[in-house]
This record gives structure tokens, C-alpha cells and sequence, in this order.
């Protein structure tokens, strides 16, 4: 899908040094990644670490957005995804051929979403989403760790991965590729991705770092970037908004038992 939500027209500055509390206030094209591709990335394998956390939101025989799993049933996302939700379904395997499906049965997109937001902003635009399916996890498929402390940090190395096009054309294969944290807020940070990057259908897909334990631990997840996916990718923060993932995951518990 080739919807661009948010345009800002206006040309690219130089980075400049930040606080970790504030962006810099940098003029750019910036629009949702609900159709993005991981550009210039590398296929991923059954031995990539981080594999068994990421599922695809499938629609109309394509794979509209990524996710990862937080739970045995529940997927963080992109709010801006909320329009595959409805009549979607949860897609696990590394790519089309081997798919297996899971039905949506609820979801919540955060209260606070600011689906007006363009450019890189100064305040939290809170597109996230969970999303709960039922039938269970297949096999070699978890949950994904979230830290309690904010890990990210500029010049930081992290990867992200997705399932949409790549700079083939080609879709609905798990991509990954590493990029740099250049400015970080506690809310958002934003990523180089002048060689490589996420860009459309890798929307609500995971940004990873690798601690000093080889261990897999979310950080980000996929938001919105330039429309030509050449130039930074914005990502939402998962630790701040930890506290509403896990009331969000209570409700969902609770509701379940009534």
C-alpha cells in the first residue's frame, strides 16, 4: 500500500546535539511507514535471534504492517495500522509460502494517538497499538523481552526488521538490517537510514538491541519516516509506554475471563 499519511514539505538540516529529553528541531519530509520495506537489508533466518518475536498483520492477501509479540496472544503495532485490523488476521513464518494464520478477536489503539502529528515533534504521538489473536503462538514463536530502563541512546546500533517491500519490489519476506540512533527522546528516537532502513509494510515492526548477553531486548517499534526511505526513520519509544502495554494487557486478561 503506497498510503502516505503524513507529508511535511520542507528541506533536510544538518543533525545537531540533543538532549535526551528533546529533538532538534529539524525540517523534513517525514510520512507513516504503514507501506514500508527494509531497504538494503538481508533475509532473515530461523537463526536470527530475534526471529521467533516478529508476526505480520495479513490483508487481502498481503502483509499490510509488522508486529511483535508481547504476550502469548497480544501484538504491539503501529496505531496507524487500525485500518487491517478489522477483517485481518495474524501471520507467523518467514514468509508467504510458510504462513500460518490466527484470528484478530480485539485490539486497542492508544487513547492519546495524534494521527495529525507531521515532522518530528516535540511531544509523544503515541502510535501504538496492541492487537490479541487467538489459537496460541505456533511453534518456536515468544514473546519479546521489554527492559524496564530506557536503553536507547544516540550512536547506538539497533535492528529493526519487517515484512514489507523491499528496493525489488519484492514483499512478504522477513528483512532485517542494523541502523544508528542519531536523536533520542524518551518518548521517540530517530535512526540514519541513508543506506538502509524500514520503509512501507514494516509499520509496528520491532527495533531490537543486542545487549552485552546476546539477548533480543525491544526497544522500538516502526512509526514514520521520509516518503523516499532514504534518508531517517522515527520509531516510537516501547519502554515509555510500558505502563500502558501492561494495563492493556490486564484489560484484555480480564476481559477474557468475564
Amino acid at each position: 500500500m503506497k498510503n502516505v499519511l503524513l507529508i511535511l514539505i520542507c528541506s533536510l538540516s544538518v543533525f545537531s546535539c540533543v538532549k535526551k529529553s528533546s529533538y532538534t528541531n529539524l525540517n523534513t519530509n517525514i510520512n507513516s511507514k504503514k507501506s514500508s520495506k527494509i531497504i538494503n537489508g538481508t533475509e532473515v533466518t530461523l537463526q536470527d535471534g530475534f526471529a521467533q518475536h516478529i508476526v505480520g498483520i495479513f490483508k487481502k492477501g498481503e502483509t499490510m504492517c509488522t508486529g511483535v509479540l508481547v504476550s502469548e496472544n497480544t501484538l504491539i503495532t503501529a496505531a496507524h495500522c487500525e485500518s487491517e485490523f478489522s477483517h485481518g488476521k495474524i501471520s507467523f513464518g518467514l514468509n508467504i509460502k510458510k504462513y500460518e494464520f490466527r484470528p484478530i478477536t480485539t485490539y486497542k489503539v492508544h487513547a492519546d494517538y495524534d494521527e495529525n502529528a507531521i515532522g518530528i515533534v516535540d511531544h509523544a504521538t503515541n502510535d501504538i497499538a496492541l492487537v490479541q489473536f487467538s489459537g496460541g503462538l505456533p511453534a518456536g514463536f515468544a514473546a519479546a523481552e521489554i527492559s524496564d530502563q530506557d536503553l536507547v541512546q544516540k550512536q547506538m546500533s539497533v535492528i529493526i526488521a519487517g515484512y514489507g517491500r523491499d528496493e525489488d519490489n519484492n514483499y512478504d519476506y522477513l528483512k532485517s538490517t542494523t541502523v544508528n540512533v542519531v536523536e533520542a527522546a524518551n518518548y521517540e528516537f530517530r535512526t540514519d537510514e541513508k543506506k538502509t532502513g524500514s520503509c512501507d509494510g514494516d509499520s509496528g515492526g520491532p527495533v531490537f538491541f543486542k545487549n552485552t548477553e546476546n539477548k533480543f531486548i525491544l526497544v522500538g517499534s516502526v512509526s514514520r519516516g521520509d516518503p523516499q526511505c532514504h534518508q531517517f526513520g522515527v520509531y516510537e519509544n516501547i519502554t515509555f509506554y510500558k505502563t500502558w502495554i501492561t494495563e492493556t494487557l490486564n484489560s484484555f486478561n480480564s476481559s477474557s475471563k468475564k
